[in-house]
């Protein structure tokens, strides 16, 4: 799987805007589809979520935003939650 996001963009004293920097990620997972599964957000909604993904604890994992995507076999993956373990990493997309 390949997990790519940007870092949050800046803008300077005139306004001018310059976009963050993308990274790319490459990791061995274990995808697992999953039904009718949801997480419960601070506020009380549902997110249903499609895929229970389970790697080794890399470098960037507890950096990268929940915005970040996902690429499985040509398919693209919302994240929704990233959750670092101390053996290995959960993503929920």
């Amino acid at each position: 799987m390949v997990i790519n996001w940007n870092d949050a963009g800046t803008k300077d004293g005139s306004g001018v805007y310059t976009p963050g920097t993308a990274h790319s990620k490459t990791i061995t997972c274990n995808i697992q589809p999953k039904s009718g599964q949801y997480l419960i957000k601070e506020d009380g909604d549902r997110i249903d979520y499609s895929y229970q993904i389970f790697c080794g604890v890399f470098l960037e994992a507890s950096s990268i935003p929940s915005s970040a995507k996902g690429t499985f076999l040509g398919k693209t993956l919302d994240i929704i939650r990233i959750t670092v373990g101390q053996k290995h990493v959960e993503i929920f997309c």
